[in-house]
């Protein structure tokens, strides 16, 4: 599955399309589309270019269905080992290994091209656990089961998501990758679920921690998790910024002094005290001697005063 780059921002929350938990339905058994290591959060929208025939099949037949819906599962990576989930040797053939939590999607827009592919909007609807692989295709078809999530709102749940909220800020305002208008986003957000997901699908996040925040299904583990990766950011771009002003100012002053000099030069020129010729030619010769750092520095101070001194 490959996200389409032509999609912007605006286009995506114009699609946008709210899907009350309480009335959403998902099949027993529906197609499925493999996303490599892609995450996808319920209430997300991603852009998708289809051109394999079992992802382009999967894509029609969900189109084709009642509900419009179909499974998005993320595969396991064959290097990396994640838990009860075992590593494959990388010149065993077989069906593909999909993660055991993902996210069930309806079509929300499709659009075929005259060579087969399909580009396609696909919105996040609920967490799912895989059951089965019942075909593998195409396309491939999966026996899920809905992950609802659990837990209840507290005092604690609701300063946390305040902190959540305050640090994607900073967050935003930090970071060049991040569009402003993710800070007024965030801010109609109301559950704390729907809030921890927000902020995974936005921030710069290694995909082992995308698919932790997934499986989180207590919604306070999950904004608990989001937080600290959160706070993680926050620091690292804090640092960044940090780096970027020192390296500005050292390069501010170099040029204020650069100024300064030229114009002390102006002004000696205008008062008739320009360089003799015997501070030249000592200049040159100090120009052309190999001398440590800290001595030419040095010898550079004292030339530069004894140049201010009227002749």
């Amino acid at each position: 599955m490959n996200d389409t780059s032509g999609q912007t921002q605006d286009e995506q929350s114009d699609q946008h399309v709210d899907l009350p938990a309480a009335e959403l339905r998902v099949p027993d058994v529906i197609p499925v589309i493999p996303s490599g290591t892609t995450i996808v959060y319920p209430q997300q929208l991603m852009p998708v270019l289809a051109s394999e025939e079992r992802d382009v099949a999967a894509i029609n037949a969900a189109a084709s269905a009642p509900g419009k819906m179909l499974a998005i599962f993320s595969q396991v990576v064959p290097s990396v080992v994640t838990g009860d989930e075992p590593d494959r040797p990388e010149n065993e053939e077989g069906p593909l290994k999909f993660r055991q939590i993902g996210t069930a999607a309806t079509v929300v827009r499709m659009a075929k091209s005259p060579d087969g592919t399909v580009h396609a909007i696909l919105q996040g609807a609920s967490r799912i656990r895989l059951v089965s692989v019942e075909s593998d295709g195409p396309p491939i078809t999966a026996r899920v089961e809905r992950l609802p999530d659990r837990g209840e709102r507290s005092l604690e749940l609701e300063a946390e998501m305040r902190d959540a909220t305050d640090s994607f800020l900073k967050v935003v305002n930090l970071s060049d990758a991040l569009p402003s208008e993710l800070g007024a986003a965030i801010s109609d957000i109301a559950e704390p679920g729907a809030l921890a997901d927000f902020i995974a699908a936005n921030l710069p996040l290694k995909a082992d921690d995308r698919y932790a925040v997934l499986a989180a299904l207590n919604i306070a583990e999950r904004l608990k998790l989001v937080l600290d990766l959160l706070k993680h950011e926050q620091e690292v771009l804090e640092v960044q910024s940090k780096i970027h002003q020192d390296v500005k100012g050292e390069l501010d002053k170099r040029q204020r002094e650069f100024i300064l000099r030229e114009q002390l030069r102006a002004i000696q020129k205008e008062l008739g005290d320009e360089t003799s010729p015997e501070l030249s030619e000592l200049r040159r010769k100090l120009e052309a001697s190999v001398l440590p750092a800290a001595v030419r520095k040095e010898a550079d101070r004292e030339l530069d005063r004894l140049g201010q001194i009227p002749t």
